[in-house]
């Protein structure tokens, strides 16, 4: 990439960057390309000029936070960790999906736009594969019964993961609480039990 790419790279970046704040902040509806551009501290016109319009600037930072959220999934899961690792890392990685309102950002966004919903349905579907292939790890390794299904792990992700999105006063409670999301955890993989 030569120093003009770059500069262009960097410049979308902050733009994106800026448009994903205020998205976060207001909804993207309510933002406009001007605010976007204040925000940024570049013209309006640039961002018409890489991107075209608010709805592809839209399209492209929600695929670019699909890729990038399916990225760090893989690595954790892929990794060279420990078992206990891989889940602490997946399920902090959820939670701070959920507390940075990503996740929440991207759904919205796929109900009316198919080539995100088809890049965020394909991102769910890998991340339940890995999640999958780390249950069956965990089982081999003894750490989880082997006769618990698989399917009642899932849901059971489901039933925190939609708990969380849906309840604002529990994601202000976690931003605020570093120690409930970590006994969240335990419960989640250890039960209340000694």
């Amino acid at each position: 990439m030569n120093g003009f790419e770059k500069r262009r790279e960097e410049k979308k970046k902050i733009i994106r960057e800026a448009a994903l704040k205020l998205f976060l902040e207001n909804g993207t509806d309510r933002v406009t390309i001007k605010q976007i551009a204040e925000e940024a501290s570049v013209s309006h016109v640039s961002i018409y000029n890489f991107y075209g319009s608010k709805g592809e600037l839209i399209n492209e930072l929600a695929l670019s936070l699909i890729s990038d959220m399916k990225k760090q999934y893989e690595e954790i899961c892929s990794g060279n960790h420990s078992f206990e690792e891989k889940l602490k890392g997946i399920l902090d990685f959820k939670m701070e999906m959920i507390e940075n309102r990503y996740w929440e950002l991207v759904q919205i966004i796929a109900k009316t736009n198919s080539t995100v919903k088809k890049a965020f349905d394909d991102m769910i579907l890998s991340g339940k594969e890995w999640f999958l292939a780390l249950v069956e790890e965990g089982k081999r390794l003894g750490i989880i019964q082997s006769d618990i299904n698989n399917h009642a792990v899932f849901m059971l992700m489901d039933i925190f993961t939609s708990y969380f999105m849906n309840n604002e006063s529990a994601k202000i409670a976690l931003s605020y609480n570093p120690k409930l999301a970590e006994d969240l955890q335990h419960i989640f993989w250890h039960g209340l039990l000694k």
